[in-house]
């Protein structure tokens, strides 16, 4: 059985992905921080099959854990949307030269304004976030191995908590034409961060993750009416009110 880390397991992401990477036969050692751990109970209970293989242990440990140690019986390691840079600095530096795979699932946010881009687009990094992104993504980059960044579009699918308040605050009128938007279900992106990082033509190169499918913003509001049970309700507004 392959062994597979995944940092970050406890999370919206990290967690559909250790049900992937479990589906797919691989020993899992899943961690993620302290205080997600202790509050991850009713998580464990929604995917179960997460805690088995090596089990749940922290990320944040004490500054002189052997993180090269704890790695160097894993084939690949999975970053799961992290933001804290100087979390990852110990254990990206132990990491280095280890035969192994690095994942990196980073977001389409680094790219700015705008809906749809190509991983030709250079990075627009607005948000605090974006900018953490992109740092980890440098770092890595810089480093002595084999990596792979994964950068999703707007992410959903069950559990998405974060991604569902972050839509409500960005509900807002548009007048005239509307605006695309780009999606991919979170399993989607779990199963295309397994498959980069078993593909060995998949190595130290930056892939986007987005669906087919062509929604506006209208059609969005629809998808996350469906998720989260609650009506959606359109308004008419006058031409003048709308404008302002």
């Amino acid at each position: 059985m392959p062994r597979s880390a995944v940092l970050g397991a406890c999370g919206f992401l990290g967690s559909h992905l250790c049900e992937v990477l479990v589906a797919a036969g691989h020993e899992l050692l899943a961690l993620d921080e302290p205080s997600r751990l202790d509050a991850s109970a009713e998580s464990r209970e929604s995917f179960p099959g997460v805690i088995r293989g090596l089990g749940v242990q922290p990320l944040a440990a004490e500054p002189a854990t052997n993180w090269r140690a704890c790695f160097e019986d894993c084939e690949l390691v999975f970053l799961c949307q992290p933001e804290r840079q100087r979390d990852l600095d110990p254990i990206l530096s132990d990491l280095s030269g280890l035969p192994l795979k690095v994942v990196l699932i980073s977001d389409a946010e680094v790219y700015g304004p705008g809906a749809v881009h190509s991983e030709e687009s250079l990075p627009d990094p607005r948000s605090r976030r974006a900018r953490a992104l992109i740092e980890i993504e440098e770092t890595l980059a810089d480093l002595d191995l084999p990596h792979v960044i994964l950068r999703p579009a707007g992410v959903y699918g069950p559990r998405c908590l974060r991604t569902l308040r972050e839509a409500r605050q960005r509900v807002h009128l548009h007048v005239g034409d509307p605006r695309p938007a780009a999606f991919v279900h979170v399993r989607d992106v779990a199963r295309a961060a397994l498959h980069v990082a078993t593909s060995p033509r998949a190595t130290d190169r930056i892939y986007n993750v987005a669906d087919e499918s062509d929604l506006d913003d209208a059609d969005a509001l629809d998808l996350l009416s469906d998720l989260t049970g609650h009506p959606l309700v359109s308004v008419d507004l006058p031409g003048p009110l709308a404008s302002a």
